[in-house]
């Protein structure tokens, strides 16, 4: 799977993170502990050229707080072995 995704700080708006635009997107495999599990949980179920925003609390985050993203999926790889 891969994502395009920025991130912003909750309280502030502030942005963090962003890959977007002509950024590669993300390798992503759910599961595999690379987001929180905030992120992971957020884009479950998602379907290639969907976008959502994710607002996560802080209990679902890495120790950040709360954090927002806006996520859209770009591609989706099956698992191996499927």
């Amino acid at each position: 799977m891969g994502v395009l995704y920025i991130g912003t700080y909750y309280g502030s708006g502030e942005e963090w993170v962003r890959r977007w635009g002509s950024d590669p997107p993300l390798p992503l495999q759910l599961g595999a502990g690379h987001f929180s599990p905030g992120f992971e949980k957020g884009i479950e179920g998602m379907r290639v050229g969907g976008r959502r925003k994710l607002v996560i609390p802080a209990r679902l985050t890495d120790d950040e707080g709360p954090l927002i993203y806006r996520v859209e999926l770009v591609r989706l790889k099956p698992r191996p072995g499927a």
